[in-house]
């Protein structure tokens, strides 16, 4: 069954990811309240990625789950294109002699130490790019695919208190410093994809238990949301794995706000969006080419000499910007290469008819 609200869903993520990264381009400082309410709520979105990555892997993989051919598939459609997009951007951060973080510096004078430790760096964290943290941490998920099929093969009642207990490690736990750490992000992550794959698999009830409900869920993400400010923080939470944090409240936020969006885009089930429909098919190529975009025009700003001083207006606009123009280079490179696009950017559609229903949110 092919679900409109689970492809708006997706759209609306990657643009709140894009949007969140967007940030310092428009020289946003969040200093006021409203501007931190609104700036948490942005914030923290591949969190709602996590979650559609989980709800995807029972809606679409479980029914013919062969772990051999997932892992192949995704090997093809994640990390090919992850590798091929990461070469040009690694070797600028070891010649370009921008500062680098001290992870990467070079152990020795030989070529061994010198350039291939810190290339297998760059690949295993993703430090070289904004956002490429999540490839690593994403394949070391989908490695554990045979874990998740145990999960779904228990009763309601454990997955949801092994969910429980997940999140409340994962609250102590939180994202790594610099994000550079997948195994981190394994335990930071997982408990948003196990609850992606359970509210999937009771999907029906939990659309009928939160009918109505829609302004409760809200109130509960505003809460967490001022909860966070009140105590000091704003946006994700970074730390040392085993240092102490408080926990981490943007993971509570985002996992109601997950419910959320879910209930609110299901009263649209029978309607659908282009716009939406074309940034959804596109997305996982939004995601691999929005930080280069950015990369661009912050170049641009600084060779120019221009300064935003927290513009919203310029947020949006070099959100929609960004989108626009990734969205055209995915056209582009689908319109040359045909199916082997998906290789080098993540997508292969139907390059004139954009606007079709992504295969991946049909079940196999």
């Amino acid at each position: 069954m092919y679900l409109t609200s689970i492809n708006n869903f997706r759209a609306i993520a990657i643009i709140m990811i894009v949007m969140g990264h967007s940030f310092s381009f428009a020289g946003m400082t969040f200093q006021t309240w409203p501007e931190k309410f609104a700036g948490n709520l942005i914030s923290g979105a591949t969190t709602l990625f996590v979650f559609i990555s989980g709800f995807l892997f029972f809606h679409v993989f479980y029914a013919r789950f062969d772990y051999k051919n997932f892992l192949l598939g995704k090997f093809k459609n994640v990390a090919a294109p992850y590798l091929v997009l990461s070469v040009l951007p690694i070797i600028w951060s070891m010649t370009s002699g921008e500062p680098q973080k001290p992870f990467f510096n070079p152990a020795g004078p030989g070529v061994l130490d010198t350039w291939i430790v810190p290339y297998v760096k760059y690949v295993l964290t993703g430090g070289f790019a904004t956002a490429y943290w999540y490839i690593p941490f994403i394949m070391l998920v989908f490695l554990m695919a045979p874990a998740h099929v145990a999960f779904i093969r228990l009763s309601t009642a454990r997955q949801l208190g092994i969910t429980a207990v997940l999140v409340v490690v994962a609250a102590l736990v939180q994202r790594s410093h610099g994000n550079l750490n997948p195994v981190q992000h394994l335990i930071a992550f997982t408990p948003a994809y196990l609850f992606g794959i359970t509210v999937a698999m009771n999907k029906e009830a939990v659309w009928a238990r939160l009918a109505g409900k829609e302004w409760h869920l809200a109130l509960l993400v505003a809460a967490f949301d001022a909860a966070e400010i009140a105590t000091g923080h704003f946006s994700n939470y970074h730390k040392a794995p085993f240092a102490w944090g408080g926990l981490d409240l943007m993971l509570f936020q985002k996992l109601f706000m997950c419910l959320l969006l879910l209930q609110l885009l299901h009263r649209f089930e029978g309607r659908s969006s282009k716009t939406l429909s074309l940034v959804a098919s596109t997305s996982f190529a939004i995601f691999f080419i929005h930080p280069g975009l950015l990369k661009l025009i912050h170049t641009i700003r600084d060779a120019n000499g221009i300064r935003f001083d927290a513009s919203w207006p310029v947020l949006l606009l070099a959100t929609t910007g960004i989108l626009a123009v990734a969205i055209l280079i995915a056209v582009g490179v689908n319109i040359v290469l045909g199916k082997k696009s998906r290789y080098v950017i993540g997508y292969a559609g139907k390059a004139p008819g954009l606007l079709h229903a992504p295969s991946d949110l049909r079940p196999a």
